[in-house]
């Protein structure tokens, strides 16, 4: 089991890793779009920052975007996230890159303060009350994704056998585990993922003769983060089904894990 302090610098990692890259964008690279529609590279470091300063207890932005601007943002956490993403594109680069910084500094400063014990609770998102352990591995995930989007979108990469590339595989597989058990299945329906680069397979099901779904960590990250669909045809042409292709398909359509 990963410990607090792994954790924490895992968490602290990743941030600071965010905030290496976009110092060194150019002003065109900053604007890049990444796959979350509406969001530029320049957003995702915005929202890292917004999160962080949520879970510090900041003041939320005193910020209405013109929602009609904005047509991606079709439901109420789209709307709670966007705010302070777009409260932040009219802030020059360096500007973001600092307040990203400092905002590490006092989230890492809090989060020393607090209880180091993983399943000690600890105020989390509208007002409910979470393991601090849970929160950390949650925030790992969200950091990380959205640096994967950043890197994508530079056409960078790197970072996937990263430790907080780990944590977050875990928790996509734990996703992927949690949407099994929510497909019609019978007796002998089983399915093995088999993410060919690394050598790992998520096993669903018993059956001695399963389908197999053969893709790389990276394609499992698309489709299990929802940067793709499970019918996008770029994606699909790398990915193999060997078995019961309709089982295959209801599964690789309901695994995105992330909002």
């Amino acid at each position: 089991m990963t410990t607090f302090d792994e954790l924490v610098a895992i968490d602290r990692g990743v941030l600071d890793d965010a905030a290496d890259l976009g110092d060194g964008l150019t002003a065109e690279q900053w604007s890049t779009a990444t796959a979350c529609t509406g969001w530029t590279v320049a957003d995702m470091v915005a929202h890292l920052i917004d999160i962080e300063q949520y879970l510090l207890g900041d003041p939320r932005p005193d910020h209405e975007p013109d929602w009609d601007s904005l047509p991606w943002v079709d439901r109420d956490l789209s709307r709670f996230t966007e705010i302070g993403v777009d409260a932040r594109r009219s802030h020059a680069q360096a500007d973001v890159i600092a307040e990203l910084r400092e905002t590490t500094e006092r989230r890492m400063a809090q989060i020393d303060a607090g209880p180091h014990e993983l399943d000690a609770l600890v105020p989390g998102f509208f007002g409910k009350e979470t393991p601090i352990g849970r929160q950390l591995g949650r925030r790992i995930l969200d950091s990380w994704v959205h640096l994967q989007d950043m890197r994508m979108a530079l056409g960078i990469d790197e970072g996937w056998d990263s430790a907080a590339g780990r944590v977050t595989r875990g928790q996509l597989i734990d996703g992927a585990e949690h949407a099994w058990t929510q497909l019609e299945i019978g007796p002998l329906d089983s399915v093995h993922i088999a993410l060919s680069d690394i050598g790992e397979t998520i096993v669903l099901g018993e059956s001695p003769t399963p389908t197999v779904i053969t893709m790389t960590w990276p394609q499992f990250f698309a489709r299990a983060c929802g940067r793709v669909s499970s019918d996008d045809l770029s994606w699909r042409e790398n990915v193999r089904i060997d078995g019961n292709f309709d089982l295959a398909e209801r599964l690789l359509s309901s695994i995105a894990t992330t909002p």
